[in-house]
């Protein structure tokens, strides 16, 4: 994984996966108890609008 400068927030869930909010690049996850990555992006088509998480919270 790549963050560079990237990166604008941090959140560790309660099964203790890190959710990483980006500037551009949408959201990270890596849950360290299975060794899993996975990374989802906002797809629009249009590249005037920006992507930016800068806010995770887990819903109870």
């Amino acid at each position: 994984m790549n963050f560079d400068n990237e990166y604008m927030s941090l959140y560790k869930d309660n099964l203790g996966a890190l959710w990483i909010g980006t500037f551009n690049k949408g959201v990270k996850y890596y849950n360290p108890n299975q060794y899993y990555f996975n990374h989802y992006e906002l797809k629009t088509g249009d590249k005037s609008v920006l992507s930016v998480v800068g806010n995770l919270i887990e819903e109870k």
